[in-house]
C-alpha cells in the first residue's frame, strides 16, 4: 500500500484523524485509554482503566498467561436481541449494557509498528502481570523517545507512535466479523 493507506472506513475515523479523542463513543463512555498490548496489537477501553479486566491479568508472566481485555457481553449484540426479542438481563449484561441496548463501554483494537520494547522483551518469563503494568509499575512501551504507559489516550498513543517514527493501523470495521483484517489507514509521518 502507499503511504496514504486505504480509506475504506465504515466509521467516522477519517474525519477525526488529528484528534482521535473527539470521537463520540457513547454518552457514558470515557475516552479510549490503553489497557493491554500484545505484539503489534494495542487495546483501549472506554471504561475506567481500573475497572477493565481480562483473563489472568493478575498472573505473571503476563506474556504467557494474559488474554486480551474482556469486551462487553455478546448477549446484547443486535442479532441476539432481535432473535430473543428483548435485552438479556444476566449479571454480565447488566454490567456491560445500557437498558436501551447500547454498550456501556467498548474495546478498541489497533495495530502499530515502531521501535518499541514491551515489558516482556529481554525476559524468558517477565516478572510482570497486566495488573501491575496497568497500575503503571512499568510502561507498556518504551523507546529511545516516547514512553507509553497504561491509561494513555488513543490520541496520545497515536502521537507517541508518530514521534517514534512508527505507524498505526486501524481494524477495518467492515472486516471485523471475519477476524478484523488490519488495513493501513495512514502513515503517520505524512500527517
Amino acid at each position: 500500500m502507499n503511504g496514504k493507506g486505504d480509506r475504506n472506513r465504515t466509521s467516522d475515523w477519517d474525519s477525526y484523524r488529528d484528534n482521535y479523542d473527539e470521537i463520540e463513543w457513547g454518552s457514558d463512555m470515557g475516552k479510549p485509554v490503553l489497557c493491554y498490548v500484545s505484539g503489534c496489537w494495542a487495546y483501549f477501553t472506554t471504561q475506567p482503566l481500573e475497572e477493565q479486566w481480562g483473563d489472568d491479568w493478575n498472573d505473571a508472566p503476563y506474556e504467557h498467561n494474559a488474554e486480551p481485555p474482556i469486551k462487553p457481553c455478546w448477549h446484547n449484540k443486535p442479532e441476539h436481541v432481535q432473535r430473543r426479542g428483548h435485552i438479556c438481563q444476566c449479571d454480565a449484561c447488566k454490567s456491560s449494557w445500557n437498558e436501551d441496548g447500547t454498550p456501556k463501554w467498548e474495546i478498541v483494537r489497533i495495530a502499530f509498528d515502531g521501535p518499541f520494547d514491551q515489558p516482556c522483551d529481554n525476559h524468558v518469563n517477565s516478572p510482570y502481570s497486566v495488573e501491575q503494568i496497568n497500575k503503571k509499575h512499568v510502561p507498556w512501551l518504551t523507546s529511545a523517545g516516547p514512553v507509553i504507559f497504561a491509561g494513555t489516550t488513543l490520541s496520545e498513543f497515536v502521537m507517541a507512535v508518530k514521534e517514534a517514527g512508527g505507524y498505526v493501523w486501524i481494524t477495518d470495521e467492515s472486516n471485523a466479523k471475519e477476524g478484523g483484517t488490519p488495513v493501513q489507514w495512514e502513515q503517520l509521518d505524512e500527517c
